[in-house]
C-alpha cells in the first residue's frame, strides 16, 4: 500500500489517497508549453502563448501551490 495525496489541475483540490500494488493508474498527457506573461488582475495572471497568441489566466492559488 501506498499514500498519498493526490491534487487536482481541474479544480486544485487535494484528496487522501491509498494505492494498493495491484491499482492501475491511468496515465495522463500534459504538455509543456512556454508562454509570457502578460498582467495580474485580481488574483488572476495572464500569459499569452507566443506561438497561437493564445491568451490563459491562472489563480494565483494554483501559482503559489508547490
Amino acid at each position: 500500500m501506498v499514500q498519498t495525496k493526490v491534487r487536482s489541475l481541474r479544480d486544485n483540490s487535494v484528496k487522501d489517497h491509498r494505492f494498493r500494488s495491484v491499482d492501475r493508474v491511468e496515465q495522463v498527457h500534459l504538455d509543456e508549453v512556454e508562454m509570457e506573461f502578460l498582467y495580474a488582475s485580481g488574483d488572476e495572471y495572464h500569459f499569452m502563448n507566443h506561438e497561437t497568441y493564445d491568451q490563459v489566466q491562472i489563480s494565483a492559488e494554483v501559482i503559489a501551490t508547490p
